[in-house]
C-alpha cells in the first residue's frame, strides 16, 4: 500500500504515479510477488489541518510510503510525521530549504550597514550595489513599474535583506533539522545554483543581466551573484532585475497616458497593461538593458519567457550575438519554433531528462501513438514535465527498495506497519526502504536525503530543434559533446552566412592595408576601397566559396569617429572601431588592428594574417666628408703594430736562418762548377725585399731551398693571406658604411641618447606596450615621451614628414616601417623588433563568424597566399626603389682578438723554421767533424763565429781561408805539405786528391767520383791538371732550358756531360773514372770533406 497526498488540481501528477505502478506490476523483473497500489487524497494547497487528518488516516491504512505534493506547507507537516513514524517519505518538490533561506545570515535593517550602499540612479528605481569593498559590480534594479521600485524604502530594505542573505549564505551542511527518512528527487538547489554559475563560466561571459519573477528563481541562481566576489582574476559585471508578474484584473477603456512610470492609480494602471498585453512592460524591460549587454538570463515563467523572447525578436534583440539561458528544468516544454529559423541567437536551457531517458521510462509514449513533429522530432519528450518524470523516478527507485528488502529478509520476516498517530510506536523496516538504488539515471542522496551528483543536460536551439550541445556534472562541469559548440554548429553556421552580408568597419586612410582610392567617387560599395585587406577579403570569399561550400558577403564602411578604440577611464565605454563592434554596430573591423591585450578583454580576433613587431624608422645618415686615412680604419692601431713587428722579426729570422743552413750557400755563378767562394742569396736587405714582397702579394725572384727557409716562408704566406684577406674584406664594407654610419643602431641607443627625440602614435598598441611595459629600457622610454606631448604624432605622413627633418625617430609597427623604406630611400630601420604581435580580424565577443574566418586565414597562409598579397602591396606596388641597404648593421673593425689567430700560426711556423735550421746546421757538423775527425765542437764553434762575425753575403769556398786555424792544413808523412783542392760532389765539398809522389799509380777507388743530385746547383765533376783542381767549361745551353747540364772530365781527358735529378736512375749512380795514363804518377787520394 503507498499513500500519497496532493494539491487540488493535480490530477495529473496521480495519473501518473498510477500509470507508473501499473508498468512496475506488469514488469515482473522487480517485485515479482508483489502487486502495488495506491491510496491518495486530495486537500487544497494551505489546508495544513485538513492535510493532518488524512496524513493519519493513511497511516491507519497501513501505508508502506508516503508521497507528499508540492505545496510547502502539507510538504513540511507530512514530512515530520514520516520522520517520526520511520515511514519513508518522497517529494519530488523544489527544494524547501528556500523557504527558510531568507531566516539565515540576515543583518538588522540599521542605517549603518555598510554591506549595501545606496545610490541613486537614472534606471528605474534606485540602484543597490552588493559587492565586497564597494565595487558596483553587481546591480539590484527595481520593478518595472513605477508604483513598486526601490525608491520605496521597505521594498529596498527587503531587496537587501534577500541579496545580502543569498550572498552569505553558508553552505548546506549548517541547516538544523535532520531528515532522515525523507528523499527528495528535485535535484538540491546548491549543485543546481552551481550548474548555471558553471555555464556562464564556461561561455566566458563578462557580464550578463539577471531577471527573476520571484523569490525561488532568485535563490536558484544565488551561486551567480556570487561569481564576481570569488573570481580573483577577473570581475564579471552583474545586473539583477525583478520583474514580477501583476495581478489579472478585468480590462478597462478608459483612455489614459500608457507611460506605466508616472503615478496614476494603481488597478486603473493595471488595466491599462492588461489591454496591451503588457506590451510596455517587455519593451521597457528590454529598453532598460543596455544595449552592450547580450547575455541574459531568465528566471521567469514559461509563458513570461516566450513573451520576452518573442518581444527581443521584435526589437532585433536577438541577433547572433545575443545569449538568453533560462533558468528552468523543463526547456523541453518550451515551444521556441518561431525562432527556429529566423534568428541564429543562443536559447540555452537545462534539462534533467532526455528522449532517451523517457523511453527508458515507458511512461508517457509508446510506439503506436508516437508521431512526428518538427519541432521535437518524432517524440513527445515536450509532453513530458521535470515533475511527472520525478514522480516516475520516486515510483520506481521505491519499488526497487522493496525488492531488496524481499531479496534479503524473505517475506515471512516483513511484518506490516502497525502505527497511527495515537501511537508512538515505529515502523522498524522504514530505514530499509531508505537504501534506494535509481534504475533512471543516477540517483544519489546525501544524508539530508536531498537529491544529489545528478546530471543535466544542456539544450540549445538549433535550426533543427533542440538539440543536446553539452552535458554538466558536478565532478566534471560543463563539458560540449563533440558534434556541437555553444555558439551553433559549424555547419549552421556556415549555412546562414550564404544569407548574411556581414558589416565590416576599417580605420581611417590605413595605406596600405585598406583606404579609400583616389579616384573614390567614381565608384560604389566595396569598389571604393583598395589596399592589402581588400584583396584579402577577396580571398577569404573565394575559400568560402570553393572550400567551404559557403559565401562571404560583406560591406565596408570607415569607423565614424576615425579612432581605432580606447576606453573611457569613467564610464569604461570604448570609442572607434572597438566600439563599434561592442555596440554591434558592425560585425567585422579589419586593418592595421594589432591583437593587445586591452582589445581582447572587449572583443575577439580570429587567426592572425600578419605577423609583426615594434621597430624604429629613422632617417639615413648623410654621406662624410671622405678622410685622407681612412685606408688604415680596417685594422685597429694594435693590429697594424703587431703586422709590423712580424715583418721585422721575419725578415731578420730568414736572414739567420739563411746564414745557419748550410743548403743556401751556393756558387755565385751556376756555370761555375769550381767556384772559389759560395754566396747566399738572403743577404738582409733581400730578406726584407722577400717578406715585404710576399706581404703585398708580389713576387721577389727569391726562392728559398733550405727545408727550414722554405717552412718560415710557407707559414708567413699563410699569415699574409689570412691577413690582405681580413684587410681587403672589411676596407670594402668600412668605405661602403663610412656614408651611412648610423646614429643609432638599436633601442638602447635611442634611449640613451637625449639629442634624437623618439614617439608614436597616442592611443594606439605601440602607446600601450610602452606604457605597459615592465622592461627598464621601455618605461624610460615612455616617461621621456610623456613629458613631451609633442613627440606623439597622430598622422603616419605627419610622422614621416619629422623624420626626414631629422633628429625625430618614429616607433610604429614593422610591417608599415617595410613599407616605408621600400618607397622612401633617405628612410631606414633601426635594429629589430621589439615585441611580436599580430595583425587579426576584430569580431564581437562570441560571434559565430570568428571560427570560420580563422579557418580561412589558415588556409590562405597554408596556401602562401599571404605572402603572395604582401610581396605584391609591399613590394610589387611601387617598392624595391631602394638599395638592400635599408637594414644597417655596422662593420667594426679588426681588433687582435678577431686575428690573433693568425699571429699564433705565423709564430708556430717560426719555432718550426728555426727547429729545422738547428736540425740542419748540428746534422752537417757532425757529418763532417765524423769525416774529418775532428771535434764536433770545436768545428761548430768556428761556425758559429763565422756567421755571426761575417757580415757579406758571400764566402771562401775554403773555410781554412777565413780562419787562422785552418782545419784543412796537415803534414804528409815525408814533411812536406800537401796541396789540397776541394772539389764538389752531390752532398757538398770534398777534398781533392793529395799527391805525395807524381809516378804513384792511383787505386780505383782513388779514382772514384760521386755524383749526386744538388738541391742547390747542377752536378759538375773536377778535372785535375797536375794535381790541380779546375773546373771544364760549361757546354752550349740546353734547347728548354738555355743551358745544358755540365759535363765530367776524366783524368785520360775524356768527357761526359754531368747527371741531373731528371736523368735515368742508372746514371744517377756513382760514376768511376780510371786514369789510364801509367805514369802519371798520382796515387790514391784520401776523401776529406768540410762543411762547405
Amino acid at each position: 500500500m503507498t499513500g500519497a497526498i496532493l494539491e487540488n488540481g493535480d490530477e495529473q501528477l496521480l495519473e501518473t504515479l498510477r500509470r507508473s505502478l501499473d508498468q512496475i506490476n506488469q514488469n515482473r523483473i522487480v517485485l515479482p510477488r508483489t502487486k502495488l497500489n495506491i491510496t491518495a487524497y486530495m486537500v487544497d494547497p494551505n489546508d495544513s489541518f485538513n492535510a493532518a487528518k488524512l496524513a493519519c488516516k493513511l497511516l491507519d491504512e497501513k501505508v508502506w510510503a508516503l508521497f507528499s505534493p508540492r505545496s510547502e506547507i502539507i510538504t513540511w507537516y507530512v514530512r515530520s510525521l514520516a520522520n517520526e513514524m520511520q515511514i519513508p517519505h518522497l517529494t519530488v518538490s523544489w527544494n524547501y530549504r528556500s523557504k527558510y533561506l531568507y531566516n539565515m545570515n540576515i543583518n538588522p535593517e540599521d542605517e549603518g550597514d555598510k554591506t549595501l550602499n545606496h545610490e541613486q540612479s537614472n534606471q528605474i528605481g534606485g540602484v543597490t550595489s552588493l559587492m565586497p569593498n564597494g565595487e558596483a559590480n553587481l546591480q539590484w534594479l527595481g520593478t518595472v513599474y513605477g508604483t513598486s521600485s526601490l525608491n520605496n524604502r521597505t521594498n529596498r530594505e527587503r531587496f537587501r535583506q534577500i541579496g545580502n542573505s543569498i550572498v552569505t549564505y553558508p553552505s548546506v551542511q549548517q541547516f538544523p533539522i535532520e531528515h532522515d527518512y525523507t528523499v527528495n528527487l528535485f535535484p538540491d538547489s546548491n549543485q543546481l545554483s552551481e550548474a548555471f554559475k558553471d555555464f556562464v563560466l564556461a561561455r566566458n561571459w563578462k557580464s550578463f543581466t539577471m531577471i527573476y519573477d520571484n523569490n525561488d528563481g532568485l535563490i536558484m541562481l544565488k551561486d551567480l551573484l556570487r561569481i564576481s566576489s570569488e573570481m580573483k582574476r577577473r570581475r564579471i559585471k552583474i545586473t539583477v532585475i525583478e520583474f514580477p508578474e501583476l495581478p489579472k484584473l478585468p480590462p478597462t477603456s478608459v483612455n489614459v497616458n500608457l507611460n506605466p512610470f508616472q503615478e496614476y492609480d494603481r488597478d486603473q494602471f493595471i488595466r491599462t497593461q492588461n489591454v496591451q498585453t503588457d506590451f510596455y512592460q517587455y519593451r521597457k524591460l528590454l529598453k532598460d538593458i543596455k544595449k552592450t549587454e547580450h547575455n541574459i538570463v531568465l528566471s521567469l515563467s514559461q509563458e513570461r519567457a516566450i513573451n520576452f523572447l518573442r518581444q527581443a525578436l521584435e526589437t532585433k534583440r536577438m541577433s547572433e550575438y545575443d545569449n538568453y539561458l533560462i533558468a528552468t528544468l523543463d526547456i523541453h516544454r518550451f515551444d521556441l519554433s518561431e525562432f527556429q529559423y529566423k534568428t541564429l541567437a543562443n536559447i540555452t536551457g537545462f534539462s534533467l531528462l532526455s528522449a532517451t531517458g523517457q523511453d527508458d521510462f515507458g511512461m508517457m509514449t509508446n510506439n503506436r501513438n508516437r508521431y512526428y513533429d518538427p519541432f521535437y522530432g518524432e517524440s513527445k519528450l515536450h509532453q513530458v514535465t521535470t515533475t511527472e518524470a520525478l514522480i516516475h523516478d520516486a515510483i520506481s527507485v521505491y519499488a526497487r527498495s522493496l525488492d531488496d528488502l524481499d531479496r534479503s529478509l524473505g517475506p515471512d520476516e516483513i511484518v506490516e506497519p502497525f502505527i497511527s498517530c495515537d501511537r508512538t510506536n515505529k515502523w522498524p523496516f522504514g530505514s530499509h526502504l531508505m537504501k534506494m538504488n535509481g534504475i533512471t539515471g543516477h540517483i544519489a542522496f546525501d544524508s539530508h536525503g536531498h537529491r544529489v551528483n545528478f546530471t543535466l543536460d544542456i539544450m540549445q536551439l538549433k535550426q533543427n530543434g533542440l538539440k543536446n550541445v553539452a552535458k554538466w556534472s558536478k565532478d566534471g562541469g560543463v563539458t560540449s559533446n563533440a558534434n556541437y559548440t555553444f555558439y551553433d554548429s559549424y555547419k549552421q553556421i556556415l549555412e546562414a552566412m550564404k544569407y548574411k552580408e556581414l558589416r565590416i568597419t576599417i580605420p581611417p586612410n590605413s595605406r596600405p592595408y585598406i583606404y579609400l582610392k583616389d579616384n573614390h567617387e567614381e565608384f560604389t560599395g566595396n569598389d571604393k576601397f583598395e589596399g592589402f585587406c581588400v584583396d584579402l577579403l577577396i580571398k577569404i570569399t573565394e575559400v568560402f566559396q570553393k572550400k567551404f561550400q559557403s559565401d562571404f558577403k560583406y560591406q565596408i564602411k570607415i569607423v565614424t569617429d576615425m579612432q581605432y578604440g580606447q576606453p573611457n577611464k569613467e564610464t569604461g565605454e570604448w570609442n572607434g572601431i572597438v566600439g563599434e563592434l561592442l555596440r554591434h554596430q558592425a560585425d567585422l573591423a579589419i586593418g592595421d588592428l594589432t591583437a593587445t591585450y586591452l582589445r581582447e578583454t572587449a572583443v575577439d580576433f580570429t587567426m592572425p594574417f600578419m605577423n609583426l613587431g615594434i621597430a624604429i624608422l629613422f632617417k639615413k645618415t648623410a654621406i662624410p666628408d671622405p678622410e685622407l686615412f681612412s685606408f688604415l680604419k680596417p685594422l685597429s692601431v694594435e693590429v697594424w703594430l703587431y703586422l709590423a713587428s712580424a715583418f721585422l722579426g721575419i725578415s731578420i729570422l730568414f736572414w739567420i736562418l739563411s746564414r745557419i743552413s748550410p743548403y743556401e750557400w751556393v756558387s755565385p755563378h751556376s756555370c761555375d762548377p769550381d767556384p772559389l767562394e759560395l754566396e747566399n742569396q738572403f743577404s738582409i736587405g733581400n730578406s726584407l725585399w722577400f717578406t715585404i714582397g710576399s706581404l703585398m702579394q708580389q713576387g721577389s725572384d727569391l726562392a728559398p731551398r733550405a727545408w727550414s727557409t722554405r717552412l718560415l716562408a710557407s707559414i708567413w704566406w699563410f699569415f699574409t693571406l689570412i691577413m690582405i684577406s681580413s684587410y681587403t674584406a672589411n676596407l670594402a664594407a668600412s668605405l661602403t658604411l663610412s656614408r651611412m654610419a648610423p646614429a643609432i643602431s638599436n633601442v638602447e641607443d635611442l634611449a640613451k641618447q637625449t639629442a634624437i627625440q623618439y614617439g608614436c602614435r597616442p592611443g594606439g598598441s605601440t602607446h600601450d606596450f610602452f606604457r605597459n611595459s615592465n622592461h627598464t629600457t621601455y618605461q624610460r622610454m615612455f616617461n621621456t615621451m610623456e613629458s613631451n606631448q609633442e613627440v606623439y604624432i597622430k598622422k603616419l605622413e605627419d610622422a614621416i614628414e619629422r623624420v626626414r627633418k631629422g633628429g625625430y625617430a618614429y616607433l610604429a609597427e614593422s610591417s608599415t616601417i617595410d613599407y616605408l623604406v621600400e618607397r622612401q630611400c633617405d628612410l631606414y630601420q633601426v635594429g629589430t623588433w621589439l615585441d611580436n604581435k599580430g595583425y587579426g580580424i576584430a569580431t564581437p565577443p562570441d560571434s559565430p563568424y570568428r571560427t570560420p574566418i580563422s579557418n580561412a586565414i589558415v588556409v590562405l597562409q597554408d596556401e602562401g597566399q599571404l605572402y603572395e598579397l604582401k610581396k605584391r602591396w609591399w613590394v610589387d606596388y611601387g617598392g624595391g626603389l631602394c638599395a638592400d641597404d635599408a637594414k644597417i648593421s655596422a662593420a667594426m673593425e679588426l681588433n687582435i682578438e678577431n686575428v690573433g689567430g693568425v699571429f699564433v700560426v705565423l709564430v708556430s711556423g717560426v719555432v718550426m723554421g728555426c727547429l729545422f735550421g738547428i736540425i740542419e746546421f748540428i746534422w752537417k757538423s757532425l757529418k763532417i767533424a765524423r769525416d774529418e775527425r775532428e771535434s764536433i765542437g770545436k768545428l761548430m764553434w768556428f761556425e758559429v763565429v763565422r756567421i755571426c762575425t761575417g757580415g757579406s753575403s758571400s764566402r771562401p769556398l775554403n773555410p781554412a781561408q777565413s780562419s787562422s786555424n785552418n782545419l784543412n792544413n796537415a803534414s804528409g808523412t815525408n814533411g812536406t805539405p800537401v796541396n789540397e783542392q776541394l772539389q764538389m760532389n752531390g752532398s757538398g765539398l770534398t777534398k781533392a786528391p793529395s799527391f805525395t809522389s807524381m809516378s804513384g799509380q792511383l787505386s780505383p777507388s782513388d779514382r772514384t767520383v760521386n755524383v749526386a743530385n744538388s738541391p742547390s746547383s747542377y752536378d759538375y765533376n773536377p778535372r785535375y791538371n797536375n794535381g790541380i783542381m779546375s773546373p771544364q767549361p760549361p757546354p752550349p745551353p740546353h734547347p728548354f732550358h738555355q743551358r745544358q747540364q755540365p759535363s765530367y772530365s776524366s783524368y785520360d781527358g775524356s768527357t761526359a756531360p754531368l747527371l741531373s735529378p731528371s736523368t735515368n736512375s742508372n746514371h744517377s749512380k756513382s760514376l768511376s773514372r780510371v786514369n789510364s795514363n801509367p805514369n802519371s804518377g798520382l796515387k790514391s787520394p784520401s776523401s776529406y770533406s768540410t762543411m762547405y
